[in-house]
């Protein structure tokens, strides 16, 4: 990997953030990921951050990539939403799937 840096979620919030639970760890390839789960008005999510690290910043190459490295289950159904953020001067995803709402179950993300 071209970028090598290692996230933590002091990097990624100004204050601190109500998560239900945050992991810091590596994914199968080795890059560095925090991952949060939090809830919002009825609706529980997953944010994943990681270096973009030459990845096209494209809904279906991201969501193929967290496939791979088993965090989301192919062929459910994933909401997502993709921001960018410069951490430290590396250009860094934040991919926030929507998991469920209210009573509706939509995908396994795995933290």
């Amino acid at each position: 990997m071209a970028e090598q840096l290692i996230l933590k979620e002091s990097m990624l919030h100004e204050e601190s953030v109500k998560n239900i639970r945050v992991r810091e760890n590596f994914f199968s390839d080795g890059r560095s990921y925090v991952s949060e789960l939090w809830a919002l008005e009825g609706t529980t999510n997953m944010t994943y951050y990681f270096a973009a690290d030459g990845m096209e910043e494209n809904e279906s190459a991201l969501e193929e990539y967290l496939v791979s490295v088993d965090k989301l289950v192919a062929k459910e159904e994933h909401h997502m939403g993709i921001m960018t953020l410069y951490v430290e001067g590396v250009k860094v995803y934040s991919v926030t799937v929507t998991v469920g709402q209210e009573d509706t179950l939509y995908c396994e993300a795995r933290m």
